[in-house]
């Protein structure tokens, strides 16, 4: 069975330079880290159990019922495809056949700065 892996959002803070309204915004690039991830993913040995993933405006719940709960580890990818490691948080909702990411950290925005926040 296929895994999907869902970017659900970022909520960043980007410094606004002179040309911000043409240039505003995270320049995130998340598809080599999918790429590289498993499908469907096997969570490693030391694995937790967690019911949500990120925080804030960032945050998913996976639970489908009271007591359902999902396998939560931590990797060190490039998540944001800057060729920088962060240390990502990893969900995976089995019943949905959802892997969700998460890392919090310093992003480059579209008109060149750097932002921080979480996606």
């Amino acid at each position: 069975m296929k895994a999907m892996f869902l970017v659900v959002g970022a909520t960043l803070v980007c410094g606004l330079g002179t040309a911000y309204a043409q240039e505003m915004g995270v320049d995130v690039q998340p598809k080599a880290a999918i790429a590289k991830a498993k499908t469907p993913p096997t969570p490693p040995a030391n694995a937790s159990k967690n019911t949500s993933i990120g925080k804030g405006k960032a945050k998913v719940n996976t639970a489908n019922a009271p007591g359902d709960d999902d396998s939560f580890w931590v990797e060190t990818i490039d998540l944001d495809g800057d060729g920088t490691v962060e240390e990502t948080d990893f969900i995976y909702d089995d019943e949905d056949k959802v892997v969700y990411m998460y890392a919090d950290g310093d992003f480059k925005c579209k008109g060149g700065g750097t932002g921080t926040g979480g996606c």
